[in-house]
This record gives C-alpha cells, sequence and structure tokens, in this order.
C-alpha cells in the first residue's frame, strides 16, 4: 500500500497530461445536452479537476491530517467496513457541499460580468494572485490561517454521520492554505465558464479527489506512507499549474502569449517533450532552498515544464486552418448578395474558451468545405466589449458566447448555434440544416 501510494504524485501528474492532451482528441457520437458534453470532453475535463483534488490531497495541509480526521469522526474504529464508507462518504460531501457552494456563485457572476475577463484591471490581478500563490507553493513565503481561527473550525463536528459531515463542511478553511491556490485558479476558470452547472460540477469534482485517501484510509488497514520531501514535490507540481493558469488568464490582453502554438502534431509532441525534459531537469523534484546549482536547475526545470504546458493549451486552441473571415459586415452581405450565398457571423472573444473550441472545429476538412460552398463567414470579435461590440450583440441579440448566427444575405435570420461544448457532429448537423434544400 505504501509503495503504491508513494508514485501517486507522478500517477497524478501523468493523469493532467494525459487529459489535457486527449480532451482535444475527443470525436465520440453525442447525443443532446449534458450527455454531449459529457462524451466530447467534459470527463476529460473533470479528469484533470479531479487529478488537482488528488494532488490537494498530497499537500502538507491536507495529507498528514487524514489519520487524525479519520481517527476523529470514527471511521477507523467502526465495526463494519460498510459503517467506515459512510463516515468517509459523509465527510467528503461535507467538503464537496463548501467547494460547491463557494464555486457556483462565481460561475452566475460571469454569465454577467464574463467580459471582465478581458479588461487588464481584472485578469492582471488575477494572474499575479496566481502566480504570488505558485511561489507560496515554491516555499518562498507560507500562508497559514490563525491559529485560534484553526482551532475554532477543528472542535466543530464529532463522531458519527453528522460529525462527519459537519467536518467535512470545514475541512476546506482548515486546508486553505493549500486548497485556496487550486480553488481561486478553478474559480476563475469557472467564472469564464458563464455555465452554474458545470462550475458546480468542477468544484464537486474537485472535493471527491480530495477524498480519496480518506476512502482508502477509512476502509483499509494500511497506514498511509509518512509526510516528508516527497510533498514538496507535489507542491512544486502544483505551483506550475498555477503558472500555466495565470499564463492562460493573460492571453486575451497579450496577443503574443498566444502565438507560440502551431497546428499539428510535431508542435504538440515537442511541447509535450518539453515538459518531459523539465520534470527530468528537477521542476517537481529539486528544491529552491538547496544548493544555488540545483536552484538554477529547478528554475530552469519550471521554466521548460511551464512553456511546454502553456505550448500545449496554445495548440489546443489553434485551428488546422485559416478560416477566411470578413470583419466587415457590409462587405460580408454584400458578397453574400451577389455570389447567392448565406451569411455566417460568429461572436467570439479570446477569453471564451468554447469560441475558440469552435473555431477549431471549424477548421475541419469536412466543416470547412460545407462552409465554404454556401457560406461568407463573419467574424465579430468582442474580447473588449466596448461600446460598439456591445451594440453589435445586442443588435443580433447575442447575449451569450459562443454565438453562431446563420442569415440569408438580406440579413434574415435562419438559425443559431450556442452550444457551450461544442462538437463537429452537432456543428456539422445544424450547417447541414441551413443549407439543405438551398
Amino acid at each position: 500500500m505504501s509503495r503504491t501510494l508513494k508514485y501517486l504524485p507522478a500517477f497524478c501528474a501523468a493523469l493532467l497530461v494525459m487529459a489535457w492532451s486527449q480532451f482535444a482528441f475527443a470525436d465520440v457520437g453525442s447525443q443532446d445536452g449534458f450527455t454531449q458534453s459529457l462524451q466530447e470532453g467534459l470527463f476529460l475535463t473533470l479528469a484533470v479537476v479531479f487529478g488537482k483534488g488528488v494532488i490537494t490531497s498530497l499537500t502538507p495541509c491536507v495529507y498528514p491530517m487524514i489519520p487524525i480526521t479519520v481517527a476523529l469522526f470514527g471511521a477507523k474504529e467502526s465495526t463494519s467496513k460498510f459503517r467506515s464508507f459512510l463516515l468517509a462518504l459523509f465527510y467528503v460531501e461535507g467538503m464537496a457541499v463548501f467547494y460547491t457552494a463557494v464555486g457556483t456563485p462565481f460561475a452566475l457572476a460571469g454569465k454577467s460580468a464574463s467580459g471582465l475577463l478581458s479588461n487588464p484591471w481584472v485578469v492582471i490581478p488575477i494572474a499575479l494572485l496566481l502566480f504570488a500563490l505558485a511561489a507560496s507553493f515554491f516555499g518562498a513565503f507560507n500562508i497559514n490561517l490563525p491559529s485560534s481561527v484553526q482551532t475554532k473550525l477543528s472542535s466543530v463536528g464529532g463522531k458519527g454521520l453528522k460529525g462527519a459531515f459537519a467536518m467535512g463542511l470545514v475541512a476546506g478553511p482548515i486546508a486553505a492554505p493549500c486548497t485556496g491556490p487550486f480553488l481561486i485558479d478553478m474559480i476563475a476558470h469557472v467564472a469564464g465558464t458563464q455555465d452554474p452547472l458545470l462550475g458546480a460540477l468542477m468544484l464537486f469534482t474537485y472535493a471527491h479527489g480530495i477524498g480519496v485517501l480518506f476512502f482508502v484510509l477509512a476502509l483499509s488497514a494500511a497506514s498511509l506512507p509518512k509526510s516528508g520531501m516527497w510533498m514538496d514535490g507535489v507542491k512544486s507540481f502544483g505551483a506550475i499549474l498555477l503558472i500555466v493558469g495565470g499564463i492562460y488568464f493573460l492571453r486575451p490582453i497579450f496577443p503574443a502569449l498566444q502565438e507560440l502554438a502551431q497546428p499539428g502534431w510535431i508542435f504538440f509532441f515537442a511541447a509535450l517533450g518539453a515538459v518531459v525534459l523539465g520534470i527530468l531537469l528537477g521542476a517537481v523534484h529539486l528544491s529552491f532552498s538547496g544548493s544555488k546549482a540545483q536552484a538554477l536547475r529547478k528554475a530552469a526545470g519550471v521554466l521548460l515544464t511551464v512553456a511546454g504546458f502553456t505550448a500545449i493549451v496554445n495548440w489546443y486552441f489553434t485551428p488546422d486552418r485559416d478560416i477566411g473571415w470578413r470583419y466587415d459586415e457590409t462587405v460580408a452581405f454584400q458578397e453574400a448578395k451577389e455570389n447567392n450565398l448565406l451569411v455566417m457571423i460568429d461572436f467570439g472573444a479570446d477569453w471564451c474558451a468554447p469560441c475558440k473550441e469552435l473555431e477549431k472545429i471549424m477548421a475541419k476538412d469536412a466543416v470547412f468545405s460545407e462552409m465554404t460552398q454556401h457560406l461568407v463567414p463573419l467574424k465579430f470579435d468582442v474580447t473588449d466589449s466596448t461600446d460598439e461590440q456591445l451594440k453589435l450583440m445586442k443588435r443580433y441579440n447575442a447575449g451569450e458566447l459562443p454565438a453562431v448566427i446563420f442569415l440569408t444575405a438580406d440579413g434574415k435570420e435562419l438559425t443559431r448555434y450556442n452550444e457551450k461544448a461544442p462538437n463537429e457532429e452537432t456543428f456539422l448537423r445544424k450547417l447541414q440544416e441551413v443549407t439543405t434544400g438551398r
């Protein structure tokens, strides 16, 4: 058992790398609504979130307390495995309720304030906060709740199902020094999704990632491996993820950050190679508090790993070809009239991840071929939410992104596509619905 858990950090790292890369490869037939989202990438998104939760459970704020917490709510002393499982379950569900309650309001706020994600006065502080939290994970400084607050929170609960649930509710604030950085990163992403259900599901999944080791300890006779230097490696990997998250938020206001990308597998595997090389060089297992040579090796490794992960994110959002967008409304509709074509208006923004995914879908062979035969593609970039951009969105009733509107050459709307989890099959079906019988 101990030997298996020793390699859990490496397993979580592999899970995150694979999930981020495979997220782009999902091309499965789907139905409508939640099932479609699940099949077309939501599962892999949640795998990343779950992995972050497991990594969080291996940090010094959570891991050393797991045996004590399990003992406090009585799982180890329970007379049956089923009872132990129930106690651990109630504790984890308490955590899930706390994190979901924290995250969902930000997703609701994101529906009305998502344009703020392109405002430098909002984005730069978020990024700086994530970088500062990453520095704390690297050991630059410590973040701790006042001891009086920790003591008061720790006194909540007791034995039994109610006690386990109550302890789970307060576990988040107690472990804030280590859960906080990941939580802030996810909350910022959740606000960008503008989707309360997805936001709640992500935070709910994160809590269950944290809870894995509680189930392991409650259901087994084994003890967890002792805390040690390996936990610094877990925190270093978490710090790298926070830096990549900060860079992601800076992309809309610093376009140069998006240019580190090329379509194609050669670029992807080169970026993945940089991640692997950076980790081997010492991005995770070395410490900044060691010798000067060791600190320099770690810094080089961190730079390589961050660059590699950032390149993978950029690669994911890079279309395979130039769509050939028109940016002038008058010119686009005139071209459609002259050539007996329809007009497709795409409202997009640099901070809108589904918009980026949709543009990549539009570059796929089958979709692009259908578009070029029947449509004039018109792009309205509403990244900055200027008065002019907001007037355009109001005129076309494009209140939420992504918004793709199909119109005749004289401006009559035919239909629109607003999927929060766009995929090639449903978008191609919508295209064919519009163009059939012309």
